[in-house]
């Protein structure tokens, strides 16, 4: 596959898959082996803030992987198994960026080599921690 192919694959897996709730290309996109983490992350995601919908911000890809930076926004409507444990549903408005980076081979997503999303921002936008201003100079 091509970078740009690749890189397409990711771009349905972000906007169909999750933005769209096509869960039914969980197939075409993933691996066989890989594909209940993506199921269970997706239904997480859709209860906890079922209005979401995701947004590429940029994407660098080279050889077989693809790193993307993207922007959820949603409505916290629902139980969410937060870093800190499960938030009840607040209805707070949420925007977070996150980066993920995905390995794929004959045109399907093997792995997800890593994903970080800002905690601490979705956190503090529950309510579930305490906002405070930035430092001078941050």
């Amino acid at each position: 596959m091509t970078i740009e192919e690749n890189k397409a694959i990711v771009r349905r897996y972000l906007l169909e898959f999750h933005s769209q709730r096509a869960w039914s290309i969980v197939d075409e996109i993933f691996n066989p082996d890989g594909r209940d983490g993506p199921l269970f992350a997706a239904r997480m995601m859709a209860t906890a803030f079922p209005d979401f919908r995701i947004t590429i911000v940029t994407q660098v890809a080279e050889e077989d992987r693809v790193a993307t930076v993207w922007k959820l926004e949603g409505t916290h409507q629902g139980d969410w198994p937060s870093p800190v444990g499960v938030i009840p549903a607040t209805g707070n408005p949420v925007m977070f960026t996150a980066t993920t980076t995905t390995l794929l081979r004959d045109g399907k997503i093997i792995d997800a080599l890593g994903s970080n999303w800002d905690h601490l921002g979705i956190l503090q936008q529950l309510g579930a921690l305490p906002s405070t201003a930035p430092r001078a100079g941050a």
